[in-house]
């Protein structure tokens, strides 16, 4: 009983991170990208899940009990140990799309 009531809390919690995207698909395979090959291939298999890429993608949609309190603290997270520069600022990217405040409702992360 215990385990599905955390199960339950942490389903709730980490939603937005579960519900999967573009900006989720490069924090989850970009971190410690240390080349253009790599960089490329990523970007390749995160396009190919998601080919709209940010345009569906909320801005704060990642912001919750459990995420990082902002885009800086993701940043220092995630890209801390990729040294490929371009790598480093897509997952800079995806880190203030995803849980930076937006600055009105509904706002998407597309530029």
């Amino acid at each position: 009983m215990s385990r599905t009531i955390t199960a339950l809390v942490l389903a709730i919690f980490y939603s937005p991170a579960w519900a999967g995207n573009f900006a989720t698909c490069i924090l989850d395979k970009l971190p410690g990208a240390a080349n253009q090959p790599t960089h490329g291939a990523v970007f390749q298999v995160c396009t190919k899940e998601y080919p709209t890429r940010y345009i569906e993608v909320e801005k704060g949609s990642g912001r919750g009990l459990f995420g990082f309190k902002d885009g800086a603290s993701c940043i220092m997270k995630k890209a801390r140990e990729t040294p490929y520069e371009l790598s480093a600022m897509q997952i800079g990217f995806a880190c203030r799309c995803l849980y930076d405040a937006p600055q009105f409702e509904k706002q998407m992360c597309a530029y």
